[in-house]
């Protein structure tokens, strides 16, 4: 019988200059500036139950290339790992999406960060802290960014060596998403229990990440003057500016 299982390791190399979208309403943005962070949320608490997880085929496929067994101890210590991941997410394309306007906007006001991949990692670099400890609050973290790959759980297994591996994949049936991830685990060297019941405010220079932003098409007219009161009032250099999702179109020559 042919064995049609796949493992996957996540090697993926992301161009610098991948464009990347944020989609949300303006008290997170407000959030965001004021705080001069992003919100990474716990991958376990988010819906769909294979997010963050490992599955059976990764352990048999760990143990065969291993020749390792796994006990019960180490079974636990892989379905736990979840509650260490922390993710941020952001959808990679070239223009704005009408259909995410509508997921995660607001009619009373949404906005959505326009940044790129040089940017990003500009404030949060992967595999910071990489296989070493945070001396000071004793943590091991890692990090990582990643164009989401989107995959068959019945057939296809994260790769079970690397503990971030989890969060680089989704099941197929999300790839209209066509997510790029931030991905942060951590926890404590001297004890199991999460860092965080929901997610971690982790810094960064906002100015430095923002390219721009872009208001609603379906937001209130003075919603664009407000952010920019705003982002003047806490010195950020990025402009805001109206989509043009719902510009009339123009017709003929100018006589």
């Amino acid at each position: 019988m042919q064995n049609n299982q796949s493992t996957y390791h996540y090697n993926e190399v992301l161009d610098d200059n991948l464009v990347l979208w944020k989609y949300m309403d303006v008290s997170k943005f407000l959030s965001i500036i004021t705080r001069n962070a992003l919100f990474f949320s716990r991958i376990d608490r988010f819906n769909d139950n294979h997010e963050g997880t490992f599955t059976k085929g990764s352990i048999e496929h760990y143990m065969k290339e291993s020749r390792i067994k796994i006990n019960e101890e180490d079974i636990n210590h892989f379905e736990n790992n979840s509650q260490y991941l922390y993710v941020n997410c952001w959808f990679a394309s070239d223009v704005e999406s009408e259909t995410l306007w509508n997921r995660y906007g607001s009619k009373n006001g949404s906005l959505a960060i326009k940044s790129n991949i040089k940017l990003i990692k500009s404030q949060y670099p992967e595999n910071f802290c990489a296989k070493g400890e945070d001396t000071v609050n004793n943590l091991l973290k890692f990090q990582r960014i990643c164009k989401v790959k989107y995959i068959d759980y019945k057939t296809e297994h994260p790769d079970i060596t690397e503990f971030i591996s989890p969060a680089c994949f989704k099941k197929r049936e999300y790839n209209l998403e066509n997510e790029v991830r931030i991905i942060h685990w951590v926890r404590h060297l001297n004890n199991d229990r999460p860092i965080d019941e929901t997610g971690l405010y982790l810094p960064a220079n906002i100015n430095e990440l923002v390219d721009l932003i872009y208001i609603s098409p379906h937001s209130p007219s003075y919603l664009e003057d407000a952010i920019n009161d705003i982002l003047k009032k806490f010195n950020f250099n990025f402009k805001c500016e109206k989509s043009t999702l719902t510009k009339q179109p123009e017709y003929g020559l100018n006589k």
